[in-house]
């Protein structure tokens, strides 16, 4: 299971954008701070629902291989076509597409083997409880795998309400959360207090940063960046346009 506590320290070396602003993050900060896990997830605008598909600029074509890279996965791993989702629980436009777009995509290309579906977390600093929620449920994967990942994904957003309290309302919101998709709680609370998949998460804001992702949600598939909240035919059209291919 997915423990990338010995990924290499310059992954973090990411820059995060902001009114032209670079924040560097470097070995002066330690990676087990609460400054780098602000550092890293700070300043990112969350995406109110965009217009169009945006276009990928010229640049070196994208490996979706490596773009998956070790994280939950729903759908037939040998689909055709692949998006990857960044997102964030307690992103009201991640909830949106979540009631919208994603189940359409789910019933008609995910269960039909079509399309495979890759979760990366992108914690967005001014949600409080977006970093907990998704070390929470990186938490439940590491015993359930996949499919309890994404019951617990599925639980998040459909209680999305419940990440607006304090510290100790989210994290008792969230163990109630997990103990519903049944993990074993001693476990589970072990891996909560110690933080074990910050450096995943971190590694996920840092791909969606070098691939263009500046908001959540925002998708990769095959390759075509899609931005924002969209409805189910955007989506739609990009996926007929790569299973035709």
């Amino acid at each position: 299971m997915k423990n990338n506590n010995g990924l290499v320290v310059t992954i973090l070396v990411a820059t995060v954008v902001l009114g032209g602003a670079l924040v560097y993050l470097g070995t002066q900060v330690g990676c087990d701070s609460d400054a780098l896990k602000a550092a890293v997830i700070d300043g990112v605008a969350e995406y109110v629902e965009g217009p169009a598909p945006a276009e990928q600029p010229d640049a070196e074509p994208l490996s979706m291989d490596e773009l998956i890279d070790d994280d939950a996965v729903l759908g037939d791993p040998n689909a055709p076509v692949t998006i990857v989702e960044f997102s964030e629980y307690q992103c009201p436009y991640c909830s949106k597409f979540y009631n919208d777009a994603y189940q359409e995509l789910k019933e008609k290309y995910v269960e039909t083997g079509k399309v495979k579906l890759v979760f990366r977390d992108f914690p967005l600093s001014f949600h409080e409880g977006a970093y907990p929620a998704a070390l929470a449920a990186e938490c439940v994967r590491d015993q359930l795998g996949d499919e309890g990942y994404f019951a617990m994904h599925d639980k998040l957003f459909e209680n999305q309400d419940r990440l607006n309290g304090d510290a100790e309302a989210v994290a008792i919101a969230l163990e109630g959360f997990a103990r519903d998709v049944e993990v074993d709680p001693d476990v589970y609370k072990e891996c909560m207090a110690s933080d074990k998949f910050q450096m995943e998460i971190f590694a996920d804001v840092s791909a969606g940063q070098a691939v263009g992702v500046s908001g959540t949600p925002s998708f990769l598939i095959n390759g075509t960046l899609l931005v924002g909240a969209q409805p189910f035919e955007n989506f739609e059209q990009i996926i007929e346009a790569e299973l035709a291919k």
